[in-house]
């Protein structure tokens, strides 16, 4: 409500009271009086020359944190282009963020989500080391990244992207691996199949010799790093084992994981690796957001929008991008419109949205205030259901 909040000790409180009531009266004494229940009431004026001054100091509450990366470097007349291989190695620790547990302060191990991920990069990063040091072909350079932040907002891919330490016009793939330790028999889900056009005759050639069953969603969006490397025009590819009860839990812990399962995706990885590195032509980016795989929200509803987690500064949500075929895209958003308000209702913050967006109901229509390039305006949309 914009007004001005006070917390005083009981200390300054009575320091307050005696120098507006010039010693009339204590923080006791009017206590006193309260507790008798004395209805009679006073008001002290403060003089010209009885200046109190409030000294406040807000401080946000942050972390310092790293990407951490390594370089497999190639050779040839292709060891100036890249592919990266990353997956984020933060978790929750004991719940700061996203815990589905509010409240519990055990630790999080965060098994799946995502030390089975990192593990997966660091098994690549063997694997591909020792196929290069017998390898006398041309070959682009390989960089395997951990990124942090994730948890908390994509901060570290967003990062590395602001302050590309490589050249991403000749970047030619990001492969993001996140939630590797859960697979169920042969099946695990692939997204970002549509960001390449040289991926539809790829894909289903390197995939039917493992005998895996793939999953795929076209979109290059999804809630994880490789969302900020599509936005940056780099066909991506995102192994994903699949949701359980432990996600975001103290209970996602190790002996829940199948390592297994998660050997026979870096299988099908290194097969994927080992044809990007070499093949002489760079994959053909292609935007694709169908079918992007929407975030768990606890929501009937679903809008449609990547939020960006950069914005926090002005009140509003920010859209990094919006998925084809949604409620979103159907009312004409666009990636860079910033929403302010939810049927005349103001939007602070992402939190605002997700509070009107689980009171929704598929069918509802709303009005959303937005603004685009400076100027505002009211869009009409017409919510689907998940």
């Amino acid at each position: 409500m914009d007004v001005p909040v006070i917390h005083l000790t009981p200390e300054r409180a009575d320091e307050l009271i005696q120098a507006a009531s010039k010693g009339a009266h204590t923080l006791t004494s009017l206590k006193a009086a309260s507790d008798q229940l004395d209805s009679a009431q006073e008001v002290w004026h403060l003089g010209d020359d009885d200046a109190i001054t409030i000294h406040t100091h807000l401080e946000a509450s942050a972390y310092d944190t790293w990407n951490v990366a390594g370089v497999l470097p190639g050779q040839g007349e292709l060891q100036d282009e890249w592919v990266v291989v990353g997956g984020h190695y933060d978790h929750l620790g004991h719940g700061y963020t996203g815990s589905r547990t509010p409240g519990d302060d055990r630790v999080h191990p965060g098994a799946d989500d995502n030390a089975s991920g990192i593990g997966t990069v660091l098994v690549l990063a063997d694997k591909m080391s020792k196929l290069a040091s017998q390898d006398s072909e041309p070959r682009r350079s390989l960089l395997f990244v951990g990124f942090s932040g994730e948890e908390a907002g994509l901060h570290g891919s967003s990062h590395f992207i602001a302050e590309a330490p490589i050249d991403l016009d000749a970047t030619n793939l990001m492969l993001n691996l996140d939630m590797m330790g859960r697979i169920q028999g042969d099946t695990v889900a692939l997204t970002g199949t549509g960001t390449a056009v040289e991926f539809d005759e790829m894909l289903p050639r390197l995939v039917e010799p493992t005998g895996m069953t793939v999953r795929t969603t076209a979109s290059g969006l999804g809630p994880s790093d490789h969302s900020n490397f599509y936005r940056a025009e780099v066909p991506v590819l995102f192994f994903f084992t699949g949701l359980h009860d432990d996600y975001h839990t103290p209970e996602d812990v190790a002996w829940r994981v199948n390592p297994e399962g998660t050997a026979k995706v870096i299988n099908l990885c290194v097969q994927i690796l080992n044809e990007a590195v070499h093949r002489t032509q760079p994959f053909t980016y292609a935007e694709s957001t169908s079918d992007t795989p929407p975030r768990r929200t606890g929501a009937s509803v679903r809008l449609g929008v990547m939020p960006s987690y950069t914005n926090t500064d002005q009140p509003g949500v920010l859209l990094d991008g919006v998925s084809e075929g949604t409620s979103a895209s159907d009312a004409g958003l666009l990636a860079g419109d910033i929403i302010t308000a939810w049927d005349g209702e103001p939007i602070e913050g992402g939190s605002d949205l997700m509070k009107h967006l689980r009171g929704a109901s598929p069918g509802d229509r709303v009005v959303l205030r937005i603004v685009r390039e400076g100027n505002e305006m009211d869009v009409e949309v017409e919510l689907k259901g998940r």
